[in-house]
């Protein structure tokens, strides 16, 4: 299956019925987001992700929704776009964000370690 046909336009994407909705950067997409999102899809409603821009993002919007959509776990993912997403109106949303930029300072802050030597 090519998983790229889960990637959907925001309106399309947030009209799926009794979807739980994430909104996180995913870049770059950590084998935590992978279980987290596995979980939220345990619960038996077809998992949403909505990609958003972090400010200075590593990877490509486009290329972050690909590796998303490559998940067993996820049924549709969306980029949103630079402004309020009307997509996302009145939805109940997991909003991830936060949390993203936190494990990629974390990851920036590792590999700068282990290349500068201080991991070994």
């Amino acid at each position: 299956m090519d998983t790229r046909t889960k990637i959907l336009p925001a309106g399309q994407a947030a009209r799926i019925p009794n979807a739980a909705c994430v909104v996180g950067y995913f870049d770059p997409l950590l084998a935590s987001h992978a279980r987290r999102l596995a979980e939220i899809a345990h619960q038996g409603r077809p998992v949403v992700v909505f990609i958003a821009d972090p400010p200075a993002p590593l990877l490509e919007a486009a290329a972050r929704a690909e590796l998303v959509a490559g998940l067993g776990c996820v049924s549709a993912v969306a980029v949103l776009g630079d402004g309020p997403e009307p997509a996302l109106s009145g939805l109940v949303v997991l909003d991830q964000r936060a949390a993203d930029l936190e494990s990629r300072a974390w990851l920036i802050r590792r590999v700068r370690s282990r290349h500068s030597g201080g991991d070994r």
